[in-house]
């Protein structure tokens, strides 16, 4: 069995309570943002990364001219999270072995440190980490989320919960070969 290193350590007091007002807001965020793309409905569906708005926590920007033609998977989570802590290596390695073949993950922590640019993330993580996401309405159900956006700029995949290799491999791994 696999030991999970944690990825931070949860703060105290004060800086616990702007941590969960942070989370909420980003949840309550996402949900906004991606609701009409997680509906499913054939004019919700339509051109997704369109509406996506990145700033990553580099201060770099992405828009959809910048990922139009990849696979996006968009995955929010948290340093709290079990599941998340599992989840980060596992598409971490996924992410270095794709991304020659245009895999781009964009992780989004719910907990994004008192200074916004995700203080508790492990310095390890290969994929960008955002730290604003913008757009018109998307629905978070859990953490971790995640959305699977294929070259088309469609929503292909809307998965509540941490991925596997299983369904890494079932559910990305058509849409890298599809050209």
């Amino acid at each position: 069995m696999t030991r999970v290193e944690p990825v931070a350590k949860l703060p105290e007091g004060k800086e616990r309570g702007i941590m969960v007002r942070r989370t909420i807001k980003a949840l309550v965020t996402a949900a906004a943002l991606l609701a009409p793309a997680y509906a499913g409905s054939a004019a919700s569906n339509a051109d997704v990364i369109d509406r996506f708005r990145f700033t990553l926590d580099d201060g770099t920007n992405l828009t959809s001219a910048n990922l139009r033609g990849r696979v996006v998977m968009v995955n929010f989570w948290a340093s709290w999270c079990v599941p998340c802590r599992t989840e980060l290596p596992l598409l971490n390695r996924y992410y270095r072995a794709h991304r020659a073949e245009g895999l781009v993950i964009i992780g989004v922590a719910a907990d994004p440190g008192a200074d916004g640019r995700g203080q508790w993330l492990s310095p390890t993580i290969a994929y960008p980490q955002a730290a604003r996401v913008g757009g018109p309405d998307y629905r978070l159900v859990s953490i971790p989320m995640t959305y699977v956006i294929g070259r088309d700029g469609k929503l292909a995949y809307a998965k509540s919960g941490a991925f596997d290799q299983e369904k890494l491999d079932t559910m990305v791994g058509p849409l890298l070969k599809k050209r």
